[in-house]
């Protein structure tokens, strides 16, 4: 049965409404919400390709949600914290005492500062590690170009702290802006307003205004180029699959028209695709304004365009409302599966829409198979395992699709 606008949007509100209420505890961060919350981050990080590292400093702002809170906790996995300072009420910064404490497990290292009085800003100042497991780092004879070097994140479910100090859960949002130094050459792109990302100098400024959970937060920087597709969309990519990307995929501008007219005007501006070398481990990752896509789906004839319906249809469902915690991912992936059918009905027909259905019904039958059975509920119960790489060992359905 086809929902209304109304009906999915009242659907959304509803599921959402539950989830909130139920006040859902995420085992996998140690952030402490309910005394402070991080409303905004400004990121300032160079990028070292020399020693697989991001440098620099996350500028949190805080609002404080217990009256008698003095502390902020934060998730970390192999970063290295160099020092934090803290803005007062009086907008004086003063040095913060903290402890990382050693890493434990998936969740990794829980980072406790303490404060004199209410901080308005804290500013943590740190390194990332080659190992960092949200970041991926290539040499340039691993890029479709060979001269450059290439980096990307992938932060969805809980790697963003492995590049950022941040509370990491889908229960918090957060707007950020960024300046981001790389190389003369190299070319910065995040999930956020790339607009100052159009000249290639070395040094780069990012906004984002939409508030959004830590595991939509991304950046990538490499011998990228730019073309746009129409007023709204654009491709950022090495310059030998630029043009076939554009020809693939130059109908993204009327699933958005056809997706605003069935579900809400698009909310985030622009909505822009990074084409990534072949090493990205899934199709696509929705981050906001700016999707990241695995080249492998430019086949030349279409066929595998759903991957950009999906991506694009988290734009309403992901983006907009998504789980509080990684065991109910069903709410994200779920009705994003949906809007994606009928995405490509709207654009491409109904007998295209039917085809994809049964394709995906075929790949869940068979993926059920093989995963263990406590892990066919939709509510999963993770016992301290990483999300992703679960749904990665299962090779569930929809797995390349996040």
């Amino acid at each position: 049965m086809k929902l209304s606008a109304l009906t999915f949007g009242l659907a959304i509100a509803g599921l959402s409404h539950t989830v909130m209420a139920a006040k859902a505890v995420d085992e996998h961060t140690y952030s402490n919400l309910d005394d402070v919350v991080s409303t905004h981050l400004h990121l300032d990080l160079d990028v070292d390709f020399e020693d697989k590292q991001l440098e620099g400093f996350v500028e949190h702002t805080l609002q404080w949600q217990n009256k008698q809170a003095r502390t902020l906790v934060l998730d970390t996995r192999d970063l290295e914290i160099d020092r934090v300072m803290y803005q007062s009420q009086n907008g004086q910064w003063h040095r913060a005492d903290f402890t990382l404490a050693p890493r434990s497990g998936v969740k990794g290292a829980k980072l406790t500062i303490k404060f004199k009085q209410q901080a308005k800003k804290a500013r943590i100042y740190y390194n990332s590690l080659p190992q960092a497991s949200g970041l991926q780092w290539l040499t340039p004879v691993q890029t479709a170009s060979k001269t450059h070097p290439f980096m990307y994140s992938q932060s969805q479910a809980i790697h963003a702290r492995s590049w950022i100090p941040v509370q990491d859960t889908p229960a918090m949002r957060t707007t950020y802006t960024a300046r981001i130094q790389t190389p003369k050459d190299v070319r910065a792109v995040m999930s956020a307003d790339n607009s100052e990302a159009f000249v290639k100098d070395g040094d780069y400024w990012f906004d984002m205004p939409q508030a959004i959970p830590p595991y939509l937060i991304a950046i990538g920087a490499g011998n990228l180029e730019y073309k746009e597709m129409s007023h709204q969309t654009a491709i950022f990519a090495e310059p030998q699959i630029l043009d076939a990307s554009v020809a693939e995929f130059n109908d993204t501008q009327a699933m958005i028209d056809k997706t605003n007219a069935m579900y809400g005007e698009y909310a985030w501006g622009r909505y822009d695709l990074l084409m990534l070398p072949p090493s990205f481990p899934f199709g696509g990752m929705e981050n906001p304004r700016l999707s990241f896509i695995t080249p492998t789906v430019v086949a030349g004839d279409k066929s595998l365009v759903n991957l950009i319906a999906h991506e694009l249809a988290h734009s309403w469902s992901g983006n907009l409302v998504t789980n509080a915690t990684w065991e109910d991912l069903w709410l994200n992936e779920g009705f994003t599966s949906y809007v994606e059918n009928r995405i490509m009905e709207e654009v491409f027909g109904r007998d295209r829409a039917v085809m994809e259905q049964a394709l995906d019904a075929a790949g869940l039958r068979a993926q059920l198979t093989k995963i263990p059975e406590p892990d066919t509920r939709l509510n999963l119960k993770l016992n301290g395992r990483d999300l992703m790489m679960l749904l990665v060992k299962c090779h569930t359905s929809k797995v390349s699709y996040f």
